[in-house]
């Protein structure tokens, strides 16, 4: 059997398959996976709790420090790594200066250039020469429009057979003023 006894006060901790509790409290635990439950012990912030399993007479205890991941030792000691970096500047700055110091000799600039030019006198000779036409949109005038043969392009529809169906209209008479058309059309409301 595993007990998890919380001695934390005033917490309510809530794990699926155990109904809600508060704290401080024991549980029985058995049937539930341990990792899950120090998870969920670990998000909610529970810092003094025990977990007790019992074999017959045997009984062990464990508690959060038995669960937390060990934290990892660092091999080498700041000051050491900072020594290797200061030792690793002074060679690049060695390095750096002596290749300061080394003067590239004038001629070997001057042959430099020298095959460069002849480089480029013989990619332009091989060049042919092409001719280029260009245009411009100002010789351009407006656009043209073609228009639709004279035949019209909707037929025409016969209209002496249909009639109007609807509401019928009335013409009352003309009128003068605002007051007369208030009147009028208070008369067709009727």
């Amino acid at each position: 059997m595993i007990t998890l006894r919380v001695k934390d006060k005033g917490l309510l901790i809530e794990i699926p398959g155990i109904t809600p509790f508060r704290t401080p409290a024991k549980m029985n635990i058995t049937n539930i996976k341990l990792p899950f439950i120090i998870k969920i012990l670990n998000n909610l912030g529970v810092q003094d709790y025990e977990i007790v399993s019992r074999e017959g007479d045997k009984e062990n205890i464990y508690t959060k420090k038995d669960f937390e991941k060990p934290k990892k030792k660092k091999n080498k000691d700041l000051s050491k790594i900072n020594e290797r970096f200061n030792k690793i500047e002074e060679l690049l700055y060695v390095l750096a200066k002596k290749e300061s110091n080394k003067n590239i000799p004038e001629e070997q600039i001057t042959n430099k250039l020298n095959s460069l030019e002849e480089l480029s006198k013989r990619i332009l000779q091989k060049e042919i020469v092409r001719e280029i036409v260009y245009t411009s949109s100002k010789d351009y005038k407006t656009p043209i429009v073609e228009e639709l043969d004279e035949d019209p392009f909707i037929p025409s529809i016969d209209l002496s057979e249909m009639k109007l169906r609807g509401s019928s209209s009335e013409t009352l008479g003309e009128i003068d003023g605002a007051e007369e058309a208030a009147d009028l059309l208070s008369r067709l409301k009727e």
